[in-house]
């Protein structure tokens, strides 16, 4: 029996024949590949810029989001006030990394959840407080500093409203200033996750802080807010699914563990470690 042809020669026959429905217009058009804008702030998840170019977990993110779709995603680096009027009103902004599930204004996009993050009591490492010490310190304890911008939910919103009241809190512009004032001690405490924390201070400044849980607040669920004004509504449902497998997958576990030490992350609760290993 003589040997088969080929696979190549078998297959000549179809390829001439797709040629020809191309050529007449015929052939099914291939998917849209709508390219992706990731804009990122400074500070926030370690997002800084190295050799022009931004680094940190939601570049990660945006780099891993790149992959699964086959289509560009670009991470541009700007401040972070124009980073929220370029997705909120401007709509020239497609994901944010961090986000979170509430509206703003007439704008409510996707949110899918992919992490959370638990505020501490964190102050200077110089004063010997323990765990048991911070009820007693968000009731009658010294002044806070609060960054605005900044929550982490529902409790953390009446605890700063409580200490507003009670004239021992100063609102300030941004997490760096309210951790400089801790270190100073110009005040007793600031609230912020590990993670937020380290992002703007590094390795080194980390050490100058203690942090203490705040067992009454739960852990606030963050993760990608996808506009719904600004891209197409089968990209959008593209989008969503990526994000949702890339937490489901790990993607987002390896994002924060290329960027965080191991002893921030268990600085975290155990609910926010089982979300990241989900």
């Amino acid at each position: 029996m003589p040997p088969a042809p080929p696979a190549r020669t078998l297959l000549l026959p179809r390829r001439r024949w797709l040629l020809g429905l191309a050529a007449s217009g015929l052939a099914p058009a291939a998917t849209a590949c709508t390219p992706i804008r990731l804009p990122v702030a400074p500070g926030g998840l370690l997002v800084r810029e190295e050799q022009g170019q931004a680094q940190g977990v939601p570049v990660t993110l945006g780099q891993a989001l790149q992959r699964r779709l086959h289509c560009p995603v670009s991470t541009e680096l700007m401040p972070q006030q124009r980073l929220i009027k370029a997705f909120y009103e401007d709509f020239e902004a497609d994901v944010l990394i961090p986000g979170l599930p509430q509206p703003f204004g007439d704008h409510s996009p996707h949110f899918v959840p992919l992490f959370k993050v638990a505020a501490h009591l964190v102050a200077a490492s110089a004063r010997r407080w323990r765990n048991q010490d911070v009820p007693a310190l968000l009731d009658r304890g010294g002044r806070a500093a609060l960054p605005l911008h900044v929550t982490y939910g529902p409790g953390y919103n009446a605890l700063a409203q409580r200490l507003e009241a009670q004239g021992r809190l100063s609102w300030v512009r941004d997490v760096g200033t309210a951790l400089r004032m801790v270190a100073a001690q110009r005040v007793e405490f600031t609230l912020l996750s590990p993670t937020v924390a380290y992002a703007n201070v590094g390795a080194a400044g980390y050490r100058e802080y203690r942090f203490l849980p705040l067992t009454q607040l739960e852990p606030l669920e963050t993760g990608a807010a996808v506009s719904q004004r600004s891209l197409p509504a089968d990209t959008q449902a593209r989008v969503v699914a990526a994000l949702r497998a890339m937490a489901k997958e790990g993607d987002v576990a390896e994002a924060f563990a290329r960027h965080f030490p191991p002893e921030v992350l268990e600085m975290e609760r155990p609910a926010v470690l089982s979300t990241l290993r989900r």
